[in-house]
């Protein structure tokens, strides 16, 4: 308290009329969840409006100073940072706009206990409060990653990609399981996954964003992907 929709309204002096929402406890993975919530607000608005999402993860307070393995792992895996992006459906932004959002997807395993107790901040056996992350994330993770993968394939793979997928699928069904990969490398040209998850998913080597972070350095993990 106050909030940081209540400190950028004041530093900036925005109008009384200006309607701002604070999403708090998110961690990285705050940008997405934002962007979901101001897509549906400027469709809420067909009349055309302007919306600025500030993103940032303070990693201050949940810092660990005790002796648990599982916790002080994010003493050194996250790291503090913000972004900032305009998003508008005014028609007279179209030319001027860097990106367009075709399609937003976001899938919640949280149902799954397994799944809600792999990362979640709480005291250790001496009552210290941290981050805890479980030796199940990468599991959770790549279920999460697969599927958010099923809702973007159709999006995102050409019918020559899809019709291959599907064929691979009967074939495997007469090879009693056996399973052979698809790659549709042709269907994305750039991904993005958060610094802290790149650890989680050692499965994706040749991921794009991997070289980016490498090029890059430890670029900040609360940037809109």
């Amino acid at each position: 308290t106050p909030s940081m929709a209540s400190m950028l309204v004041n530093a900036f002096g925005l109008k009384s009329s200006i309607q701002s929402y604070h999403l708090a406890g998110m961690g990285c993975g705050n940008g997405v969840i934002a962007i979901n919530l101001v897509s549906d607000l400027l469709k809420a608005r067909p009349q055309g409006a302007n919306a600025i999402l500030v993103t940032t993860e303070t990693t201050t307070p949940a810092f660990y100073r005790g002796a648990d393995k599982h916790r002080l792992v994010t003493n050194v895996l996250f790291r503090m940072g913000a972004a900032a992006i305009l998003l508008s459906n005014k028609s007279e932004m179209r030319q001027r706009a860097k990106y367009r959002l075709t399609h937003k997807v976001r899938v919640h395993t949280s149902a799954s206990e397994d799944a809600y107790r792999c990362i979640w901040y709480g005291p250790d056996e001496q009552g210290i409060n941290g981050i805890y992350l479980g030796k199940n994330i990468v599991k959770e993770a790549g279920r999460g990653v697969t599927l958010a993968l099923r809702h973007i394939a159709p999006y995102a793979m050409s019918w020559g990609e899809i019709g291959r997928f599907v064929s691979l699928q009967v074939q495997e069904a007469f090879r009693n399981g056996r399973r052979e990969g698809h790659r549709a490398r042709k269907a994305v040209e750039v991904g993005e996954i958060g610094k802290g998850h790149l650890a989680a998913t050692p499965s994706l080597p040749d991921d794009p964003s991997r070289s980016n972070h490498l090029n890059a350095a430890n670029t900040p993990t609360p940037t809109p992907t």
